[in-house]
């Protein structure tokens, strides 16, 4: 009985010890007006960071890399089978047109994910670049004041 609150007297003085101890050094003193200022950024458009076209023109090499590669891939994977199918048995050959499912859902899986790709990025930039900015509007309001005076 005794041992027990001495065991806990320890434990309870070892706790606070470390919670004395083990003090972090806090980086977030000023997070409030950090935030406060990138709130101000975006309301008043703040500088860009990165502009699209250079985003863009960094990813298309990249894109197209390994569309090629695939397609490169597609092309010797399909000759090696072509190949061996002609050579086969018959037997042989059921096992080839088995395999040859795995590499039509493969090429479908590489100009799928090109396709996709394209069409979203042409559509996205037909939107970007089609929408009247703020300032047509705001002068086309004008015209159609100035025609009602």
């Amino acid at each position: 009985m005794k041992n027990r609150k001495i065991v806990k007297i320890i434990v309870c003085i070892i706790m606070l010890l470390i919670f004395i101890l083990y003090m972090q050094p806090s980086y977030a003193s000023n997070i409030i007006k950090e935030a406060q200022e990138w709130f101000e950024g975006g309301k008043t458009g703040g500088e860009t960071i990165m502009n699209p076209q250079d985003t863009a023109n960094a990813i298309a090499p990249i894109s197209q890399l390994l569309f090629w590669a695939g397609i490169i891939t597609l092309f010797i994977a399909g000759t090696v089978m072509g190949i061996k199918f002609i050579m086969a048995s018959p037997e042989e050959q059921g096992k080839l047109k088995g395999q040859l499912i795995g590499l039509v859902i493969a090429a479908i899986v590489i100009l799928g994910a090109y396709t996709i790709w394209e069409l979203s990025y042409n559509f996205m930039n037909e939107v970007v670049n089609s929408r009247p900015s703020a300032s047509s509007a705001v002068v086309a309001v004008a015209k159609v004041q100035n025609n009602y005076q």
